[in-house]
Order: C-alpha cells, then sequence, then structure tokens
C-alpha cells in the first residue's frame, strides 16, 4: 500500500481511500504524492498523526502556487477564468476612489 500511495498516477479514487489507511506511514505518503486532490488534503489535515497533518502543510502550499499549465483536464478556456479569479481576488487589496472619499470631483 505504500508503494502505491507513492505512485503519482495511481487513480485518485485510490488515494482517497489510501487517505483512510491505519498505517500512518502510508497517509502520509499519499499527502506527498503530487497527484493527490485539495480535498483529500483537508480530510488529512485532521488526521491523527502530527507528521501526517504536518505534511499537509507542506504539500498545499506546494499546489496553490502551482501553474496550472500541464494541469490534465484543464482546457484554455478555464485556465483563463481561472487567472482571472486570481487578478479579481488582488482587487481586494486595491484603495479605488469614492465620492464619499471626497476624492472625485
Amino acid at each position: 500500500r505504500l508503494a502505491v500511495s507513492e505512485n503519482p498516477a495511481v487513480p485518485v479514487e485510490v488515494l482517497r481511500a489510501l487517505a483512510t489507511d491505519q498505517n500512518w506511514e502510508v497517509r502520509l505518503a499519499v499527502t506527498q504524492n503530487p497527484a493527490v486532490p485539495v480535498d483529500v488534503l483537508r480530510i488529512l489535515a485532521t488526521d491523527g498523526n502530527e507528521y501526517v497533518r504536518g505534511a499537509v502543510g507542506s504539500a498545499e502550499a506546494e499546489k496553490e502556487p502551482a501553474s496550472r499549465e500541464g494541469v490534465s483536464g484543464f482546457d484554455d478556456d478555464a485556465r483563463d477564468l481561472l487567472d482571472l479569479f486570481d487578478c479579481l481576488d488582488d482587487l481586494d487589496s486595491v484603495n479605488v476612489p469614492t465620492e464619499s472619499d471626497g476624492d472625485l470631483p
């Protein structure tokens, strides 16, 4: 089971099952698998083993800034939409003057 959990070609359904394995080393290996989806990492973030929980933080940090290039299942339109959402998130920190601020003519 440990070797399977380390294999990046293993189907996501298998990783989901291995995320509940009784052996903490198997669950730890699941966190380090590049194919593990974020929802499985969220489940493992509450794992009873501190090593597994710690590995989840590292795995999520690696996934978040990762480029969407080469991600299977993403076409150009979907990638463009995700990039747009990222830009919109950045706008939250922009200070735009309004009439109530007295900054507009």
